[in-house]
């Protein structure tokens, strides 16, 4: 049966694309383990983004310290509670939840956009803008020196 869940973003990384893919080819079948499958997508996805040991939970908590958008933070925080219950008995069963495994698959593309689109395209516009610009830009009092890219 095929997937009806979105497409991976294709900026995700290979190796976190490859456990979405697996996701999405087992969720008519298993969304429970597509669930499990995707909050492995996003412990990922920080593990790319916070180098420091840790779970996902203090990962997500450093993540809000450095500032962290509250949207994303509750995406990655749906994605990990949910994807973590259902690896667990009697917490939540997801074995006929195919709703609730589409939502999950939507929000990893939603993160994985804010983690690695959004930073390729500003990238992208940010090396088109010529230097004496962005030397005066860097010049300013550097209020807005803080950047994820």
């Amino acid at each position: 049966m095929a997937s009806n869940a979105p497409m991976a973003n294709p900026d995700m990384p290979d190796d976190i694309k490859k456990d979405y893919e697996e996701a999405r080819e087992i969720e008519s079948r298993s969304p429970r383990s597509a669930c499990v499958l995707l909050r492995l997508c996003v412990e990922k996805i920080a593990n790319d983004l916070v180098k420091t040991k840790g779970d996902l939970n203090s990962k997500i908590a450093k993540m809000v310290k450095d500032g962290l958008s509250k949207d994303i933070c509750d995406d990655m925080d749906m994605v990990r509670l949910i994807g973590g219950q259902a690896a667990h008995p009697l917490q939540m069963d997801l074995r006929d939840n195919h709703k609730t495994a589409t939502a999950l698959f939507r929000l990893v593309n939603y993160i994985s956009d804010w983690a690695y689109t959004q930073k390729r395209v500003r990238k992208e516009i940010r090396a088109s803008i010529p230097d004496n610009k962005k030397a005066a830009i860097k010049k300013r009092d550097g209020k807005c020196s803080r950047s994820r890219s």
